[in-house]
Order: structure tokens, then C-alpha cells, then sequence
């Protein structure tokens, strides 16, 4: 997400800021736990991909679950903040964040275009 790079943006007014540190902390708890179970399923990934024994992909069917269903709960949760930040900003805010937003999109299109194997 984008978020942190275009708050850093916006000119956040002391109050605005406490707002976005609340929604933050509000929500750490979550991401945390969130991301130590997503570490633990790729870790059971790698241990049964690379496992002596033969594997084929029905056999990781069970583990590529879990990780998509946490990532999916990261990316609800991820929307609930930046819904929730979305509301502490002002329409002039709002307008700046998507100028931004779109200069870090062509900015990272452009890097990805720099690193792009030539033929």
C-alpha cells in the first residue's frame, strides 16, 4: 500500500496526525498477528516444498490456503485503515493524495521499465 508515502505528503495538522496514529495503533495488534501466522504458513511451505520426499502441487494445496486466506484478512484489514485515514482528510488532502499517488505509480512503472531484461 501507498498509504505511508502519501501521508508523509499531505500536510497532516497535529490533530490530523494524532487521528492517523490512532487509526494505526488501533490496528497493530492485527497486522502483527496477522503477518507472525503468515511467516509460520510460508514457512510450512518452504518446509514441504523442500522436503526429501516427491511433492506435487495438490500436496501444498492445504498450506497455499492458509496463505491466501491470511493474505485476504491483511488486505481487509489494510482497507478498513486506509478507509478509516481516507476520513480524517480533507477534500483538498484527498485531491493531493491522488496526485501523489499517481506520480509514485508512474514513478514505480518507470523504475520497473529501467530493471525490464533487454532483449
Amino acid at each position: 500500500m501507498m498509504l505511508p508515502l502519501v501521508l508523509k505528503g499531505l500536510d497532516l495538522t497535529a490533530e490530523q496526525e494524532k487521528q492517523v496514529h490512532d487509526i494505526m495503533k488501533e490496528h497493530r495488534a492485527t497486522f502483527r498477528a496477522l503477518f507472525s501466522e503468515l511467516q509460520v504458513a510460508h514457512k510450512d511451505v518452504a518446509d514441504k516444498l523442500f522436503a526429501p520426499e516427491d511433492v506435487q502441487a495438490n500436496d501444498l494445496a492445504t498450506q497455499m490456503r492458509r496463505v491466501s486466506q491470511l493474505r485476504e484478512q491483511l488486505m481487509q484489514e489494510g482497507l478498513k485503515v486506509a478507509l478509516a485515514v481516507r476520513g480524517v482528510l480533507t477534500p483538498e488532502q484527498l485531491a493531493k493524495a491522488a496526485e501523489l499517488k499517481d506520480r509514485l505509480r508512474a514513478l514505480h512503472t518507470e523504475m520497473r521499465e529501467l530493471f525490464k531484461d533487454k532483449p
